[in-house]
């Protein structure tokens, strides 16, 4: 049994519960665990290398990075409300 949390404390980066009830705790570890399983998967999946905390990083960074059209999309905006506000000197 000890051996079993120590083994959640290292993989599941569970340090702490949020819930005192055992029911709480239960849902936690049930949570924690299926998304674990989760991220082994996907790492064999597209045959990634390194740890799963590297690969969760990675995947995280990926998620949350805002694609380069988006940026790109952002920037066009900025542009043309600066040649509106040019153009709006000009306007009748």
């Amino acid at each position: 049994m000890e051996l079993f949390f120590k083994w959640i404390k290292q993989h599941l980066k569970l340090k702490h519960y949020f819930g005192c009830s055992e029911n709480a705790v239960r849902l936690q570890i049930y949570s924690a665990l299926l998304a674990f399983l989760l991220l082994h998967a996907y790492r064999r999946h597209s045959c990634a290398t390194g740890s799963i905390y590297e690969f969760a990083t990675q995947l995280a960074y990926s998620l949350f990075e805002r694609p380069a059209a988006m940026l790109k999309a952002a920037e066009r905006r900025r542009n043309q409300a600066k040649l509106r506000i040019a153009m709006g000197s000009l306007q009748l």
